[in-house]
């Protein structure tokens, strides 16, 4: 549920920076918002497997190089999925670094996070 929230999310802060960002921003319809929504999903999701293998690669072969790499490829997948969409959707396009650095960081503030595992209660029985 929480990732069909945080989807539904992604495709609202798209919606609104159309709104705020009209010359910058354009998306042609309904169904490119959604396509690229998916699209967005997906192609992230690949981006940061990507980053962790490289990352896992170079921590197995005592690379820093890799290590590194995988650590930015990780911290700018969002950004690097919507330059993927800005180039290959049709219908879509978003001008400009900062502001695709802009969208990717609303969508990761306003996304919904793991609940923490961790009970923080105080003990009530101390014997």
């Amino acid at each position: 549920m929480r990732r069909l929230l945080n989807l539904i999310i992604s495709g609202f802060v798209l919606w609104i920076s159309t709104l705020i960002f009209p010359e910058q921003v354009q998306i042609e319809n309904f169904g490119t918002l959604a396509i690229a929504t998916i699209l967005l999903w997906l192609i992230n999701f690949a981006i940061a497997a990507l980053g962790m293998l490289i990352t896992a690669g170079g921590l197995i072969f005592e690379s820093c190089s890799w290590s590194i790499l995988g650590f930015v490829i990780i911290i700018f997948s969002k950004v690097l999925s919507l330059w993927a969409l800005d180039a290959w959707l049709p219908g879509f396009t978003i001008h400009g670094f900062w502001l695709k650095l802009l969208i990717a960081f609303a969508c990761s503030f306003f996304a919904i996070g793991e609940p923490s595992s961790q009970n923080n209660d105080p003990p009530t029985d101390l014997w």
